[in-house]
């Protein structure tokens, strides 16, 4: 299959947008970028008017898209992330059809659970972080207090504070002990 055609079947796939669509629409004008920007990576003696034939388009269009694809890709992460989807997969359909596909096919898929393990331990670090985040807010309330009263160190409003805190505790201690004599 010619790489201009795998191309478009990757993005139509991954995007469900068809480069060769004539429309000035933002997500088309990224991806048809993408489409040239991709040929130009795997096949860079393409002349810029095969590039847009392949496409209906003329060659301008071809230079303008391959000038704008870095600032494209800068402001949508989407389009970076395309582009390493269609690098892996062009990349591993030329592995796959060498000589040693058999070893080549263990290399992927040892590599491919290298880069699961890999997300899990990044979920179990995202995960930590969360618990981490969640007990600094269950703890904000603490620090918000003490810093109220350093505050009012000496005045009236911190002696109503640390008689309104301990009202607070006591209500609240004598509720945990009414309900632990309930349960027994």
């Amino acid at each position: 299959m010619e790489i201009t055609q795998k191309i478009k079947e990757i993005i139509k796939q991954e995007t469900n947008i068809d480069v060769s669509k004539a429309s000035r629409k933002h997500n088309i004008i990224e991806a048809r970028a993408l489409y040239f920007h991709s040929i130009k990576h795997f096949n860079p003696k393409m002349t810029l008017q095969d590039m847009a034939d392949s496409v209906n388009k003329n060659h301008a269009t071809v230079i303008h898209s391959l000038n704008n694809y870095p600032m494209y890709e800068r402001y949508n992460n989407r389009l970076k992330s395309l582009k390493q989807t269609i690098i892996n997969q062009i990349d591993e359909d030329n592995i796959l059809n060498t000589e040693d596909n058999e070893l080549l096919r263990l290399e992927i898929k040892k590599k491919n659970l290298a880069i699961s393990e890999l997300e899990i331990k990044l979920e179990e670090k995202d995960l930590k972080i969360n618990k981490i985040e969640k007990a600094r807010y269950e703890f904000k309330v603490i620090e918000q207090l003490n810093n109220l009263l350093n505050q009012t160190k000496g005045t009236e409003h911190q002696e109503v504070i640390i008689l309104r805190l301990q009202a607070m505790y006591d209500m609240n201690t004598k509720v945990i002990e009414h309900s632990r004599k309930n349960i027994n």
